[in-house]
């Protein structure tokens, strides 16, 4: 009996030994954790049969935070002048400013470490914890922050002090773009910053509007394109500049000039498709005479009539040019203000 007993009292022991060394389930699995608090620390938490995989989900449950946030900021309070402003490659300032966010986003989150890693024997799976120490990821986003205020009020004071209408509606386009920036980083800066609290701009998307509105009824552009059959070229780019307040005049004497020639040529392929492509060599000038920019610009357009595949190549062509133009205006502006 005393055998008996003394062998189960030795079971007994070496169960409770067993239990005691077994691993402690981290409390971060539960969403939250002693070691990393919340006013402290964003964490993201990951779950993989793979180690690796389960540290990757943890690192990106940490950036869809600010994935969605800056999503959601962008959908409202679009600037006009920014979304209409498309580039040659179909892209709007609107996105350039978002990839550059992405691109600072993707320099703050770099700063995600992986803190703990947590094997489940049972389901044979890692769990990862990753962290982001708030407080350095705050500093980097308040310097760019202030570069960019400082950058505002240079800007502005450039635009007072412009006597051309042309560099100084770039100027204010460049402004909005700093602003769209600053809109960002505010939303990152307000997801890493317990207090949530994050300065106002100097100046508002409104008031610097305003003034581009101002400048651009202000702004004479004149147009010399040759070879436009039946105006189609210069129809399309009236009607893509008027929508954001800019036209185009006859006087002899302009802010800035667009002048050049427009060729169609046709483009083979089988029947019963037609195909023309429409292109202009133009170039830009100043008020003073002198050429800012040469660009050829090129549009190819089909249609089983010939005659409509043309038209439909040179309205777009006329909103190429329209789209030039303005990014032209907008690259004017750029070295006010650095």
């Amino acid at each position: 009996m005393k055998r008996v007993t003394a062998g189960f009292a030795l079971l007994l022991i070496l169960f409770l030994l067993g239990a005691c060394s077994a691993p402690k389930r981290p409390d971060w699995l539960r969403g939250q954790s002693s070691l990393y608090p919340p006013q402290s620390y964003l964490i993201g938490i990951g779950t993989d049969t793979q180690r690796s995989r389960a540290e990757d989900r943890a690192r990106s449950e940490i950036a869809k935070t600010f994935e969605v946030e800056i999503a959601a900021t962008f959908s409202s309070e679009e600037s006009h002048w920014l979304a209409q402003g498309t580039g040659t490659d179909g892209e709007t300032y609107e996105q350039q400013v978002r990839e550059e966010l992405a691109a600072s986003t993707h320099r703050m989150i770099s700063g995600v470490r992986i803190a703990e890693v947590w094997f489940d024997d049972k389901n044979e799976s890692y769990s990862a914890l990753a962290v982001l120490d708030r407080v350095r990821a705050a500093r980097p986003l308040r310097s760019e922050i202030e570069e960019i205020d400082q950058r505002l009020l240079a800007r502005v004071k450039a635009a007072g002090h412009e006597g051309s209408p042309f560099l100084r509606l770039g100027i204010y386009l460049q402004a909005l773009a700093d602003l769209e920036r600053r809109k960002g980083l505010a939303v990152d800066l307000q997801i890493v910053d317990v207090a949530g609290w994050v300065s106002p701009p100097s100046v508002t998307v409104a008031e610097v509007e305003s003034q581009a509105n101002r400048v651009a009824r202000e702004l004479t552009i004149g147009l010399k394109l040759g070879n436009d059959s039946s105006g189609i070229v210069k129809g399309a780019l009236l009607r893509s500049l008027a929508e954001l307040g800019l036209k185009v005049t006859s006087q002899e004497k302009t802010d800035l000039l667009l002048r050049g020639a427009v060729t169609v040529e046709s483009y083979d392929v089988p029947p019963p498709w037609k195909w023309r492509v429409a292109s202009a060599q133009v170039e830009f000038v100043d008020g003073s005479g002198a050429m800012l920019d040469a660009v050829r610009a090129s549009v190819r357009e089909g249609s089983q009539i010939a005659t409509r595949a043309e038209t439909m190549a040179r309205e777009k062509l006329g909103e190429k040019l329209a789209t030039l133009l303005l990014r032209r205006i907008f690259e004017e502006g750029r070295r006010y203000g650095r």
